[in-house]
């Protein structure tokens, strides 16, 4: 899959050594911000920069560029991986997540659910695993930019180690490819067990990034 035109897209990449993106004042997941992106392009450094930091300063590293904003912000590092060659899980045991799963909560957060996530459960791209009448595991793809759907998953601590994440990539990867949308797994490159269930997917990184969040 060719994921350089969706990727340039979203940094606001234009050739140039740093862009400001409005995208880096849009809260992925409807919870961080990305205020500053700096990758690798064509072997060169480049910065993808909220537009509310206009005096961003490019110095000769990356390392030196960050150094006096990490009182403000915190510093994380990425692998955003792309899907190279398929290998669809065997066994599924997730389904979509529908309005009917917010019958369980009072008033008030069903409506906040709703308002939250309103255009994600009319879409269908939300799921679910049950167990035991427990919904225990949760994925979906949160923001679609580009043409590339960003690919999150939650498991509750005590049910993890066996395979639900798994399943719910899988889930989240065939609804991408049925809406020819790009499926985006981004994670953080000390995760190392969410590494490792990506490329048992066919999930590769295509790119490092270095991040300035809140």
């Amino acid at each position: 899959m060719k994921y350089q035109s969706y990727y340039h897209k979203y940094l606001g990449y234009d050739g140039s050594e740093m862009a400001f993106s409005e995208q880096r004042d849009k809260p992925l997941n409807r919870s961080y911000y990305y205020r500053v992106i700096a990758t690798q392009i064509d072997g060169k450094d480049f910065y993808s920069v909220s537009s509310n930091l206009r005096s961003f300063d490019v110095k000769d590293t990356i390392k030196e560029s960050f150094e006096h904003m990490r009182d403000k912000y915190e510093y994380r590092c990425f692998y955003r991986m792309g899907l190279e060659s398929y290998k669809r899980t065997q066994v599924n045991l997730s389904r979509v997540y529908t309005y009917d799963d917010l019958d369980k909560f009072d008033s008030q957060k069903r409506a906040h659910v709703i308002q939250s996530y309103k255009d994600i459960l009319d879409q269908g791209r939300r799921f679910v695993v049950t167990v035991s009448g427990e919904n225990v595991a949760y994925g979906m793809i949160s923001d679609i930019d580009f043409g590339g759907g960003n690919i999150v998953v939650y498991v509750k601590p005590e049910h993890r180690n066996k395979g639900y994440a798994k399943m719910l990539v899988s889930s989240c990867v065939d609804w991408c490819l049925d809406h020819d949308i790009l499926p985006v797994y981004l994670v953080d490159k000390d995760n190392l067990p969410s590494i490792r269930l990506a490329k048992s997917l066919g999930f590769a990184s295509f790119s490092t990034e270095h991040v300035l969040s809140e």
